[in-house]
């Protein structure tokens, strides 16, 4: 166990002092989780690790840094003994292309897909369960603008983030490729806040992206990006950000170091609905949300702590 780390990044941020001998203060980010979320998706494993659901091969993926992007993946049903398989993905790549998003996404077809980066070419690169295929990437506008690190898929294209702006005042743009890696087209001037938007903290669902800044959300019109719809802030003590979201038929789901948050589609306010892990020190107990969050069906799927996550071993877990 590597309790006493993990203990004294707490204490560090704050949590356990904000928590009293029965629970989660109102300073704490409102009521004590009403469960701890324990059905654990594979083994727990080093890495953070942004993930990802595929409804039709019923796979879940993670990536996280070492010596370079490694990509893991396990069944959706695997038991908490099944050790996540960090080989498959990341030895059939293309020879010398490298994955370079921070997250996959899947096709609704069973493929999943990333950017790479090579040869002093930019790909978007496939894999259909056996081998990966590269696109180059062709015909985008070269405006000047960084590109982001993330991928997302909306109504059968895959975008990058596109930035213009500096800290504090950054604009977010999506750049789209079809499957073959040539460009359709943008959404400009999408999001605009005190960075630019990624993947871990967004989620798009029935024509929305749902950003999370500041623990504040907004929903954001795809088509029409005038047209947003602003939520009530996620509680959180100060320092205590969101940094993961999803969203599905039943809601919002968000991750903070503080609990796991859900708010209805048409804001209806943020409840408390559990947590992945406690600590309890002189007689204060602190319970502990999740870092990154993903949806399979109406349920929520999360990266969250373990007792060793002071060392860098943490879990995926399914809401109940």
């Amino acid at each position: 166990m590597r309790n006493s780390l993990l203990i004294s990044c707490l204490i560090t941020a704050g949590i356990l002092s904000a928590c009293n001998s029965g629970g989660s203060s109102s300073d704490s980010g409102g009521d004590q989780p009403s469960q701890q979320w324990t059905n654990q998706i594979g083994a727990a494993s080093n890495g953070g690790g942004r993930i990802t659901y595929d409804p039709v091969k019923n796979m879940a993926y993670r990536d996280y840094e070492s010596g370079g992007k490694v990509l893991c993946m396990v069944s959706g049903s695997a038991s908490a003994s099944t050790p996540w398989d960090c080989n498959t993905l990341n030895n059939n790549l293309p020879s010398n292309i490298s994955i370079g998003s921070t997250n996959v996404v899947t096709d609704n077809s069973g493929n999943v897909y990333a950017f790479g980066a090579g040869n002093s070419q930019s790909y978007l690169l496939k894999y259909d369960g056996s081998s990966w295929t590269s696109y180059p990437l062709t015909g985008a506008p070269t405006d000047g603008n960084s590109i982001g690190d993330s991928i997302f898929f909306y109504n059968g294209n895959f975008y990058a983030v596109s930035y213009s702006g500096s800290s504090g005042n950054v604009t977010t743009n999506l750049v789209g490729y079809n499957s073959s890696g040539s460009y359709v087209g943008s959404i400009n001037n999408l999001y605009n806040g005190s960075s630019q938007l990624q993947y871990a903290t967004s989620a798009i669902y029935n024509g929305r992206i749902y950003v999370t800044a500041n623990n504040q959300v907004q929903s954001i019109n795809l088509a029409n990006p005038s047209d947003i719809q602003n939520f009530t802030a996620i509680p959180s003590p100060a320092g205590g950000m969101t940094i993961g979201l999803t969203v599905n038929s039943s809601g919002i789901v968000a991750c903070n170091i503080y609990g796991i948050f859900s708010n209805s589609l048409n804001n209806g306010g943020w409840s408390n609905i559990g947590y992945t892990y406690s600590i309890t020190q002189s007689g204060q107990t602190a319970y502990i949300g999740c870092m990154y969050a993903a949806s399979k069906g109406n349920k929520a799927l999360v990266v969250g702590y373990t007792p060793d996550s002071g060392s860098g071993v943490n879990a995926v877990y399914l809401q109940p």
